[in-house]
């Protein structure tokens, strides 16, 4: 029996108003650079795997602010080649970069997440956040997360990030259930599918755009609403 859903933030309860896709491909085409959401969406999926495996190694945001440079050109160039633009040079891709930072966004919640939430609490689910954002990346009170998630488990908190057992292992203590009995939703298949399974908890892979068909050893899902299911 499911008595926990542990979540993952960043793309998985909130994203970026404008979206990050709508920016990318507004920049790009400034620069003569055209694409659409779907190549874009993918792109973005893909360079995210890259962030994720280079945070993991060491944290980007406290990086020397030459490295954090290097290292958001670096982004940028693999999305720029997985949306198709080969040979982009590099001062273009920094040139996208740094307007894509200084463009105005805000964090927003997903149109599913709170109907979801209020599900799983209809049916005395607990909730809880497991993220490798630290607490000053992300504005968890101004998104109100306090008041709708029952425990926030980070990274720096914790010592150990996604996918170490450590930090879902914490998420249990917490929640005080079994493996067996908390589900982990994340849309990075490495981050949190393999750290989620790795310690027994089942994982849902979310897909909002239909573009991890490879991944075929989860189960996929493409809103929030469709945890009920694997209660």
């Amino acid at each position: 029996m499911i008595k926990a859903v542990f979540f993952d933030l960043y793309y998985t309860l909130v994203r970026y108003d404008p979206t990050r896709e709508q920016q990318q491909i507004a920049i790009l085409k400034e620069h003569g650079l055209e694409t659409d959401i779907t190549p874009m969406c993918a792109a973005l999926h893909f360079a995210d795997m890259f962030f994720y495996q280079e945070n993991a190694r060491s944290a980007i945001y406290k990086r020397p602010e030459h490295e954090k440079l290097a290292f958001f050109e670096e982004y940028e160039v693999i999305v720029l080649e997985e949306a198709g633009f080969d040979d982009v040079p590099e001062e273009t891709a920094f040139a996208i970069i740094q307007k894509l930072h200084q463009a105005k966004k805000k964090l927003v919640f997903y149109d599913d997440v709170l109907p979801a939430f209020d599900e799983l609490r209809h049916k005395d689910i607990k909730l809880g956040l497991i993220t490798n954002a630290e607490q000053n990346q992300a504005p968890f009170e101004e998104l109100g997360l306090y008041d709708h998630l029952d425990y926030i488990i980070t990274s720096p908190d914790e010592g150990l990030g996604k996918p170490a057992p450590h930090i879902f292992w914490a998420a249990l203590r917490k929640a005080g259930v079994k493996a067996s009995e908390a589900i982990h939703v994340g849309d990075q298949y490495d981050i949190d599918i393999v750290g989620a399974q790795g310690v027994g908890i089942k994982a849902l892979l979310l897909d909002r755009n239909n573009i991890l068909e490879e991944i075929d050893d989860c189960p996929k899902i493409n809103s929030l609403i469709e945890i009920v299911k694997y209660l």
